[in-house]
């Protein structure tokens, strides 16, 4: 009956010390006691695989959130997208790419404008208007744009939030993306 804030806490300690969990769950006759070690948890921003589907490559990027690591994260992936993408086309097996971003929780604004810019070549991804009416465009970086041919689709849900619904709104509006989900 503990709340989560107040289970989080007494689990929390400093790294490299130990902690000791009694869990009870399905499946289990009583609770079971686990040792853990504290340590720093790294949630990547990101996760890139490559798929096959009628004989065409397909990368599948998982998009976690909008952190300050997607910067780093989102430019190695790219790079590792045109080194398959350039070997694929050599056979004509290059499919596109799927944008996932279901339940991201969305996170720095600036991300959701890199992201896009590496799939459209220009325009306005999203303008902000303050309540005293001062508005601000965030447009595409046309220094970017590594992937804009690629065909894509971007995939949504009802936890996808924030610059999540920014990116995949700015995708769908400029015509660069199909969205499935809800």
């Amino acid at each position: 009956d503990l709340p989560l804030d107040e289970a989080v806490n007494l689990i929390r300690g400093k790294v490299g010390t130990e902690v000791t969990l009694k869990i009870f769950r399905e499946g289990f006759k009583e609770p079971k006691e686990f040792v853990l070690k504290r340590d720093n948890i790294v949630v990547p921003s990101l996760e890139l695989e490559f798929r096959e589907k009628d004989g065409k490559k397909i990368a599948w990027i998982k998009l976690y959130k909008f952190s300050e690591q997607l910067n780093k994260d989102w430019t190695e992936m790219v790079g590792k997208i045109n080194v398959e993408k350039n070997l694929a086309k050599q056979n004509n097996s290059w499919g596109g790419i799927v944008l996932d971003v279901r339940n991201n929780p969305g996170g720095f604004l600036q991300g959701s404008v890199m992201v896009a810019s590496d799939f459209l070549k220009d325009g306005v991804v999203v303008s902000q208007e303050s309540s005293d009416g001062n508005k601000e465009d965030y447009k595409v970086d046309k220094a970017l744009g590594r992937l804009v041919d690629d065909k894509m689709v971007v995939l949504v849900n009802g936890g996808s939030a924030s610059a999540a619904e920014i990116l995949a709104g700015a995708l769908k509006e400029f015509g660069r993306a199909k969205l499935v989900g809800e």
